[in-house]
């Protein structure tokens, strides 16, 4: 006979195993950091500008579909029942169907011009999930940045105290000007400030991101850094042929197809308007009547007078083309230009990503030869404290520099209309 209380000592074990587990697995899942990549697929199912840029895609499918439906049969069945005062009853059914055969092609333009809307709505929709990416990349390397600053910043500190304490041991052996003293404490101070300046600039970035994010609340953000720009090579792409392909270009050159088709159809008025019908049916007194009846017709209209409306509209509509057509032109040069400025931004970024390079080994390989120098009184407070702070500015700056590069490469692809990153 099995013994209860060892089934109830083994089922105890097995409990807690998977309390444990379950702690564990909550555990791992609240630290789970964010990607890159993890953060552009949270944005893109939480931003509403992205969502109602989507939505405008489905409107406009909706509408070229309602448009198609004008070049199409019309068939609908009736029945009818009727009884009068007299007491006799009648009875009747039967199916109607037209077609329209010819309007001016305002049919056709109409369908043409719901494409050009639907083009028009995908290239918005391109365009702003291209301004989501970059922004959550610069979130993204903005909170970054603010963190290794922070690492950073305690870095500086710890030198400035050291700083401190060797000058201060120098100038209470006589060996140091009280200057000296007063700087090296008041460069102390200032690592101490900047520590708490970063911490407040983090705070401020994860914020930003979260918001980018869709968060309606602020979290603690943990985020995996993977530099994403590549190195580029210095040649200046084809600016005309990438601005031709943008979608805030696509969304011009659409616009101005949909005026030129409006304007064709503003003249449709002057066209016959052709259309066909048929129609058969049964009537009586008796229930399934037996009189049956058929017709098959063409309708023709013409519009003679309309007191000047049709030629109001025609002119306001090639008005609205010309204007359109104006807006294309210059779109197109103005992005030229900025894709240009972009590419300019990050050449300037690549190149001075590489000298801040050398700029810091520079200042860390004079840092390394001073520190001796200074302690064994071969230069002066003066020179040495240069050489320490340029140490310092250049860590800095080529951090910045490093970041600076991932930004203006991410504002590049954001120029272009780039959406890889999302796919």
């Amino acid at each position: 006979m099995n013994n209860p209380f060892k089934i109830s000592k083994n089922f105890l074990k097995v409990f807690l195993f998977l309390i444990a587990a379950a702690g564990l697995f909550c555990q791992v899942s609240a630290e789970e950091a964010f990607t890159y990549e993890s953060l552009i697929r949270t944005a893109m199912e939480n931003n509403r500008d992205l969502k109602s840029a989507k939505e405008d895609v489905n409107i406009a499918l909706a509408s070229r579909t309602s448009a198609i439906s004008s070049i199409l049969p019309k068939v609908s069945l009736s029945a009818g029942f009727s009884r009068p005062g007299d007491g006799d009853e009648s009875y009747s059914y039967g199916i109607s169907a037209s077609q329209s055969i010819f309007s001016g092609f305002e049919n056709i333009d109409r369908i043409k011009i719901q494409q050009e809307n639907l083009l028009s709505a995908e290239a918005s929709y391109q365009l702003a999930l291209a301004s989501l990416i970059y922004e959550i990349k610069e979130k993204y390397v903005n909170l970054y940045r603010a963190r290794e600053f922070i690492k950073l910043y305690d870095e500086i500190l710890e030198r400035r105290k050291w700083q401190f304490e060797l000058v201060r041991l120098k100038f209470e052996s006589g060996y140091e000007h009280k200057g000296s003293f007063l700087n090296t404490k008041a460069s102390l101070s200032q690592a101490g400030a900047d520590v708490e300046s970063s911490k407040r600039d983090e705070a401020i970035a994860e914020k930003e991101l979260c918001i980018s994010l869709g968060y309606e609340g602020w979290e603690k953000l943990e985020i995996k850094w993977r530099a994403t720009a590549p190195d580029i090579e210095k040649k200046d792409p084809d600016f005309r042929a990438i601005a031709s392909g943008s979608p805030d270009y696509r969304k011009l050159q659409h616009a101005k197809n949909s005026a030129e088709l409006d304007a064709a159809v503003s003249r449709a008025v002057f066209y016959p308007d052709i259309g066909a019908s048929a129609s058969w049916g049964k009537s009586g007194t008796q229930f399934l009547p037996e009189n049956e009846s058929w017709r098959v017709g063409i309708n023709i209209s013409l519009p003679l007078f309309q007191g000047f409306s049709n030629l109001s509209k025609q002119s306001s509509a090639w008005s609205s083309y010309l204007k359109a057509e104006m807006n294309e032109k210059q779109g197109y040069l103005e992005k030229v230009v900025e894709l240009e400025k972009k590419w300019n931004s990050l050449l300037d970024a690549y190149d001075s990503r590489s000298i801040k390079k050398e700029y810091l080994e520079a200042a860390e390989a004079r840092a390394e030869i001073s520190q001796s120098q200074y302690s064994a009184g071969l230069i002066s407070f003066d020179s040495w404290i240069i050489i320490e702070n340029d140490l310092i500015n250049s860590k800095k700056s080529y951090l910045n520099a490093q970041l600076d590069y991932e930004t203006a490469y991410a504002a590049w692809e954001r120029e272009k209309g780039g959406i890889s990153d999302a796919e």
